[in-house]
């Protein structure tokens, strides 16, 4: 990001996803089991 002299306020701002109307609202249900 600092090589193309953007900021990182400006490399999200051009995101292809701005405004995709994502869901990234944390699930707050029981943790999987870690695989050991």
């Amino acid at each position: 990001m600092t090589a193309s002299g953007s900021t990182l306020a400006e490399f999200l701002m051009e995101s292809p996803l701005r405004g995709a109307d994502l869901d990234l609202e944390r699930q707050r249900d029981t943790p999987r089991d870690p695989p050991l």
